[in-house]
Formats: C-alpha cells, structure tokens, sequence
C-alpha cells in the first residue's frame, strides 16, 4: 500500500470518527431531559447594597448547609429597589428579602443565599431563606401568579440539590411565616385568609 493511499485511509478513519463524535453528542443532547428553569430572574449584581453598614456593622454570613429553613413575608410594598433602599438609609447591608415575589408572577433574588439577612427575629445568625411578597397581604390575598410563582420558588428552594440543611433540604415544618415567629401581621396570610391555600398549593407542587 502506498503511502498516499495510506494517509488518505487515516484521513478517512479519523474524519468517521469525529462524525461518529458529534452524533453522540447530539443524541445524548436529544435524550437528556432539559436542565430545570430557575424560578426567579437573579439581579444579585444590580442590587442596592451598602459597602459600609452600621446596623449591624457586619453581619452573618452563612454556609448553605447551615440553612434550615424558609421564612415568608408580606413587603408592604411593590417597588424592590425603593425598599431595598429603606433599609440601606438604616444602615442596613441590604433589603431584608432574599426573593421578592411581585402581584405580576415576576421573582427576583436579590441578595446571596449566604446573606444571613435579619428578616424574622430569629437573631443575628440567621438560617432562614427571606422570601417577601410584593403588598399589604394582610388586606388583599396574593394575585394568583403571585402566589403560584411563591410556591415554585419554594419548592425550589426545598430540594436537597441546593445544599441546604447538611445537604437534606428543607422539611415542609420548617417553610413558615414570620407570624411563626413573633406576634405580627407579616406575612398576612392569617388576616386575610390565604394561609391555607398558599400550604396546600404547595403541597400540590411537590408531588
């Protein structure tokens, strides 16, 4: 055999292979079910933050696995930024809500899940997720795709592929509202009557 004929034999065998290559590719592309969509659109980086807080100077920065729970509020308020902007003018390091949830559907994360926000008078070294609700939900009950995008948020948040809780997730006992925690409104859920939905709507999507 040739040399010519050789290297044209070679050229051949390895163009076959690379082929061979790119439509395993495509068919492991083809087969593999489709990455799951984050339920929140993350602004982490365009978000307000103070670089020199007062109160508290410092504050908790926790590991994923210390996380334990996930904490619901009401904000009170529609506009984000505007509030995130409250709590800076208090010296506060950034908003108190980790998600923020809008009557729309729209979610947003706004700080790292590291941040251990104080958010629900647990303490400093907080090991809640703060998830707040766009609106006086003491008066008015969730827009459905508000309270449909909150749930997904949750149900995200539970699964043990985040790290949370030593890498077990976080247990449905442990999703409650700051009402859980100290006498008041927030979330609103028990004034207005959407505690219940908003449990058995989760309950639902994590079947």
């Amino acid at each position: 055999m040739s040399g010519d004929l050789r290297a044209e034999i070679e050229w051949a065998v390895a163009s076959c292979r690379e082929v061979a290559d790119r439509l395993d590719r495509a068919l492991v592309d083809l087969v593999a079910p489709p990455a799951p969509a984050l339920p929140c659109v993350d602004v982490i980086d365009d978000f307000p933050t103070n670089a020199r807080p007062t109160n508290p100077t410092s504050w908790w920065q926790r590991g994923l696995s210390e996380i334990r729970g996930i904490t619901i509020h009401h904000t009170l308020a529609h506009d984000p930024i505007a509030t995130a902007r409250v709590f800076l003018n208090k010296g506060r390091p950034s908003t108190e809500y980790a998600f923020w949830v809008a009557a729309s559907g729209e979610c947003l994360w706004c700080t790292p899940l590291e941040w251990g926000l104080w958010h629900d008078h647990t303490g400093g070294a907080n090991i809640n997720v703060s998830v707040g609700l766009a609106g006086a939900l003491h008066v008015g009950r969730p827009t459905d795709a508000q309270l449909a995008a909150a749930v997904r948020l949750v149900a995200w948040l539970m699964q043990p592929e985040r790290g949370f809780n030593d890498g077990m997730g976080i247990p449905l006992a442990n999703v409650k509202g700051h009402c859980d925690y100290i006498a008041t409104l927030c979330p609103g859920w028990n004034a207005a009557g959407w505690r219940t939905a908003f449990y058995r709507t989760l309950e639902l999507e994590l079947e």
